[in-house]
């Protein structure tokens, strides 16, 4: 098909952003759309199970990122209203998706549904580590033919074939990439790199999530002066 007739195609399907962001989200972001201070709060049980020099490096942590908020609290005090605000969360998250509840995970990720369908309607440019991480959704969850199947030479062919550097041997994220690909148990492998990550006091490669995507049409016209 050409552009406009894919495009086409897509439009008078009927596709839910919402559908796809929340199977997406649970393929990947259970785990890795957490800062590395609510990963290292569910690999203790509880922040306030943490050793107490891991607690000091995240109340500092925390204290930076939330200048104001956390403002002449003591490191037990920040710890205390970090654990309160993720069981609240937690709550929210149960209701949201709960079967009884009346308006059930409609509001939940409005902005990353709101960003698939920019990228399904062509509003929104894709970046390279959210392409590869929809390469390796759709080819674990569809049935494709063995010449189709996402193996570390097709999705470099794909990445080239798109105007991105194939994988690289010197990138974290593809060195990351190509372990997953190889795992047997592709869960585990990513539950373990993010809580690698978290216990080095960082936040993972996935966390940033469709931040770096931006619309190179609009860059493009400003440039131009529209032109």
């Amino acid at each position: 098909m050409t552009p406009a007739e894919r495009r086409a195609f897509l439009e008078s399907c009927g596709i839910s952003c919402g559908a796809v962001f929340d199977d997406f989200s649970y393929f990947f972001f259970e785990y890795v759309s957490l800062d590395w201070v609510q990963v290292l709060a569910e690999y203790y049980g509880s922040l306030f199970d943490m050793p107490e020099r891991e607690k000091a490096k995240a109340a500092e942590a925390l204290k930076r990122e939330f200048p104001k908020k956390y403002k002449g609290l003591s490191d037990e005090e920040i710890i205390r209203s970090r654990q309160q605000e993720l069981d609240e969360e937690e709550e929210k998250e149960d209701e949201a998706y709960s079967l009884d509840s009346s308006g059930r995970g409609y509001q939940k990720n409005r902005s990353g549904e709101n960003t698939i369908r920019k990228y399904i309607r062509g509003t929104l440019d894709i970046d390279r580590t959210t392409l590869v991480c929809f390469l390796l959704y759709f080819a674990e969850r569809a049935d494709l033919p063995e010449e189709m199947k996402i193996t570390p030479d097709r999705l470099t062919e794909i990445l080239l074939s798109c105007g991105f550097a194939g994988l690289r041997m010197t990138e974290d994220f593809d060195l990351f990439v190509l372990g997953y690909l190889e795992a047997e148990d592709k869960a585990e492998y990513l539950i373990q790199e993010v809580t690698n990550y978290a216990l080095d006091n960082e936040n993972f490669y996935l966390y940033y999530f469709y931040r770096n995507s931006s619309s190179y049409y609009e860059d493009l016209e400003k440039l131009t002066g529209g032109k």
